[in-house]
């Protein structure tokens, strides 16, 4: 799929379902001008459909994109024959330079049970949005999901190992960004690490460490 990260499993797909959720915000505006239970019911399977619809759309456009260019497109696993060269299947591609654009894989905590957890790509293709869930990480990608699954109705406990979400950032920004998850009743548990992930009957158990010593139990 053309497109990368952004396209297909990042910004924009995450920019459209931050969209859906600030609807939320204002529908609560709304009583203030008139509009009497302006609250509807929310379709996850729609707002997924929609998305995909339009991720199609901006492939399609990037693809006619680069032939109007002159830019051959080719859809197969390249390996180096030499440093000028690639194996392409059956046949050879030779150039004076050759750009290595491969991506990254997301980082996966190295505890008991990670492979239960969810990496951002997988919010994406939930069937379902989780009644509970545990964020481990307050960086962006963590508030942006923890911001839009609680205006969507989920309940949000977002886990860092700072006092503040968005370590390294400025600190005013960080603060807003704080009061901003609070307001909207995202529980935060500072100075804390995730140590281990279970199955049990009632959910998911996450167990925690360090400035908060105590067992989570979430959908995912």
């Amino acid at each position: 799929r053309l497109g990368g990260t952004c396209v297909n499993r990042g910004c924009v797909p995450k920019k459209l379902m931050v969209s859906a959720a600030d609807f939320k915000h204002q529908q609560r505006a709304a009583t203030a001008y008139g509009w009497v239970n302006p609250a509807g019911s929310f379709d996850w399977e729609m707002l997924k459909a929609a998305i995909a619809q339009h991720l199609v759309s901006l492939r399609q456009s990037q693809e006619e994109t680069l032939q109007n260019t002159g830019i051959k497109l080719i859809r197969e696993a390249a390996q180096f024959v030499d440093p000028h060269t690639v194996a392409l299947g059956d046949r050879q591609v030779s150039a004076e330079y050759i750009v290595l654009a491969v991506g990254s894989t997301p980082t996966v905590l190295d505890i008991p049970g990670a492979n239960l957890s969810l990496t951002s790509k997988d919010i994406f293709n939930l069937d379902q949005i989780p009644n509970r869930l545990a964020v481990i990480g307050g960086g962006y990608i963590g508030i942006e999901f923890s911001h839009v699954l609680a205006e969507l109705g989920t309940e949000i406990t977002l886990i860092d190992t700072d006092s503040l979400v968005l370590s390294g950032f400025d600190q005013d920004l960080r603060e807003s960004a704080q009061k901003g998850l609070d307001h909207i009743g995202v529980k935060f548990i500072a100075e804390t690490t995730c140590t281990a992930i279970e199955k049990s009957d009632k959910g998911l158990k996450v167990r925690l460490s360090g400035g908060s010593e105590q067992t989570l139990i979430v959908d995912e």
